[in-house]
């Protein structure tokens, strides 16, 4: 079961903090931000200040065994919607379906409020995996470098998606 992260020690959150942010030092949303032990430090403080924000905007969500986490924040649009700005699964606990509980999440909780559930990523096979649940992809540009990000999107009612 999925349910919002809070009441978390100071030292809780630095943990889980920092095993987000080690989770997205691969990512190429940070390619330019040099090789990936170049950018570790900066994309882990960056992901410290993106976490603690979620979290103290009671948009972090998680597995029971908090091995598994969701974020979301739907301040960035004009229309109401749920938009994932992170999914991430502990490196020790991929491949135990915990991505698919979050996407199940995110799709049930959007359902719920009859608006769409948003999300972007930069990686192909992570686009691919979305497809599978359902979601649909709308949109892909890809930047100079090469780098790809592809914008998905999940409504019950694909008739209302204008």
């Amino acid at each position: 079961m999925i349910s919002k992260v809070q009441d978390l020690s100071d030292e809780k959150l630095a943990a889980f903090k920092r095993m987000i942010g080690e989770a997205f030092v691969t990512n190429e949303l940070f390619h330019n931000w040099g090789t990936v032990e170049e950018r570790r430090e900066d994309v882990l403080k960056y992901m410290d200040i993106y976490v603690d924000y979620v979290y103290r905007s009671g948009e972090l969500f998680a597995n029971e065994e908090l091995t598994a986490f969701i974020g979301s924040n739907a301040r960035y649009a004009k229309k109401p919607h749920i938009d994932a700005l992170m999914v991430c699964v502990d490196k020790a606990h991929q491949g135990e379906g915990l991505a698919t509980e979050l996407i199940n999440f995110a799709k049930a909780t959007a359902s719920s409020k009859g608006v769409p559930f948003l999300f972007d990523t930069d990686m192909k096979e992570y686009s691919d995996m979305y497809e599978h649940f359902g979601c649909e992809l709308y949109n892909t540009v890809t930047a100079d470098n090469g780098v790809t990000r592809y914008s998905l999107c999940y409504l019950d009612n694909r008739d209302d998606i204008k």
